[in-house]
């Protein structure tokens, strides 16, 4: 485990050219000193323009979870409290650079796969997912039929790899996280009623996804499924996987308009470790296109980091 501030205080050196803003992200007045994380990332946007940095941070097992704790973990173990005491895998904090520092984003991972956890029974899944946004606070009965029909068309081209609420940001909407086959988007989409331009969604989807993985959605609920929609590849691993998918996808957001080349240099070469006096500290990333239904509207980037051997 190790804490955000250190971490990203040591990854310094490392934050050059386009990725100098992201040194002050060890300054966000938000993180803890808490050595409790597993793994960091920085959201940044790779078209040109102002620079943003959000700091995300996981928590493995953060229900009951031993070690070191903050403010906004205590209010999620109760949270998981109210849901019924399930084991979770894991948890994710978002600190954006201009929210509340008090009051990050949390964001449930609910696959037992990613946590070693045995299955639920599809009927638990559902009431456990419910329970969740309940204790969110009030959840639109709408909100939760939304819900349910998203895993419902999940466990016939996915999995729901996790859920959470906007309100945070002052958003009265959750937003759900999952993994779909790389030739599932289009029947996935259209079983939970996505109200967005599918031929757009596909066309970006397949120049995204390799043809050997599944991809990742990020879909937001209102009273219905609304337009929004985020595509995310895989995160990266060290050793870099397929370099030269990554270079063409990169080069074709370039080509569209939606990324700096030099954003998209920098964000090939975060990809080895960087050696710190106290060890290595790996590095990944991944992207993300999102669209509001019927245009892209913005291509970021996630940049990894972990002190875990191995991940």
């Amino acid at each position: 485990m190790f804490a955000l501030p250190q971490v990203l205080a040591a990854l310094t050196p490392a934050f050059t050219g386009e990725w100098l803003p992201c040194a002050a992200a060890a300054h966000h007045p938000g993180l803890p000193e808490a050595a409790v994380f597993a793994w960091g990332m920085l959201e940044v946007r790779l078209a040109p323009g102002p620079f943003e940095v959000d700091v995300l941070g996981c928590v493995l097992q953060p229900h009951g979870g031993v070690g070191s704790s903050f403010p906004a973990l205590e209010r999620a173990r109760a949270t998981l409290d109210a849901a019924a005491r399930r084991q979770l895998p894991q948890a994710w904090f978002e600190w954006d650079q201009r929210g509340d520092p008090e009051r990050p984003l949390v964001w449930w991972g609910v696959d037992p796969a990613t946590g070693n956890l045995p299955p639920l029974h599809p009927d638990a899944e559902e009431g456990f997912l419910h329970a969740l946004l309940r204790a969110g606070g009030p959840a639109d009965p709408r909100v939760l039929r939304a819900a349910s029909t998203i895993r419902a068309a999940a466990r016939g081209h996915g999995r729901i790899l996790g859920v959470g609420w906007l309100r945070s940001r002052g958003i009265e909407r959750a937003r759900v996280f999952v993994e779909v086959g790389r030739g599932a988007l289009r029947a996935f989409l259209g079983a939970v009623g996505w109200p967005g331009d599918l031929d757009l969604a596909e066309t970006w989807w397949d120049r995204a996804i390799p043809p050997w993985e599944p991809g990742f959605l990020q879909l937001e609920l209102g009273p219905d499924v609304c337009p929004y929609l985020g595509l995310e590849p895989r995160q990266t691993r060290q050793g870099f996987g397929n370099r030269v998918h990554h270079e063409r996808w990169l080069a074709s957001l370039v080509d569209a308009g939606l990324a700096h080349p030099a954003r998209c240099a920098a964000l090939l070469a975060w990809s080895s470790p960087f050696e710190t006096g106290a060890g290595p500290i790996l590095r990944s990333f991944h992207t993300k296109l999102v669209t509001d239904g019927n245009a892209i509207t913005a291509a970021k980037a996630y940049l990894g980091f972990t002190t875990r051997p191995g991940a």
